[in-house]
């Protein structure tokens, strides 16, 4: 290797990390893989939980939300037997 290669590969392992720096271990990988999925899935979670919740439960907000107890679809049925065009639109 010349000279200003080596240069070059120093400059770039200080920069980005030579292939001789140990890697995350596979558990720790795994465990921010989880939490990053969570983060992402979790405003889907919380779209698709208040949906199936009364208007009149959606202001008294406890810990015990997470997990509905008497979910309904009365909201969904509003809809499609509304006279608007969104049932329309959706197919």
């Amino acid at each position: 290797m010349s000279g200003v290669m080596r240069r070059r590969h120093r400059v770039f392992s200080r920069r980005f990390g030579s292939r001789d720096t140990p890697a995350l271990p596979p558990a720790l990988r795994y465990a921010v893989l989880v939490l990053y999925l969570g983060f992402l899935l979790f405003p889907i979670y919380w779209l698709v939980v208040t949906s199936l919740k009364r208007p009149s439960d959606l202001l008294t907000g406890t810990a015990r939300d997470f997990f509905p107890t008497n979910p309904t679809f009365e909201e969904y049925e509003v809809l499609r037997f509304s006279d608007s065009n969104l049932y329309d639109s959706l197919i």
